[in-house]
């Protein structure tokens, strides 16, 4: 594995695993209030974007990384939903 791949692998696991941090914090206090809806939206359609130009360019690294953040996505806005009408 050259170092531009072990550069890219660990980038991928810095930037997702970024997004626990705010789930497991939000899991804890069960708060959503100060939560920004527009940006983990963005988040995940950032990924399916991304995930559609990796696809194409057939970039391992890139693939996984989108999956991965299009599941951690997808999982945080449920939680962010449930929570959020759970308060109601």
């Amino acid at each position: 594995m050259k170092s531009y791949e072990i550069a890219g692998w660990l980038g991928v696991l810095l930037f997702q695993t970024s997004t626990w941090f705010q789930f497991y914090k939000t899991l804890k206090l069960k708060k959503v209030e100060q939560i920004s809806l527009p940006f983990w939206i963005c988040i995940l359609l950032g990924c399916v974007g991304y995930m559609i130009y990796a696809v194409e360019i057939k970039a391992t690294v890139y693939i996984w990384s989108n999956t991965f953040g299009m599941i951690s996505s997808l999982t945080y806005l449920i939680t962010y939903l449930y929570y959020r009408r759970r308060k109601c």
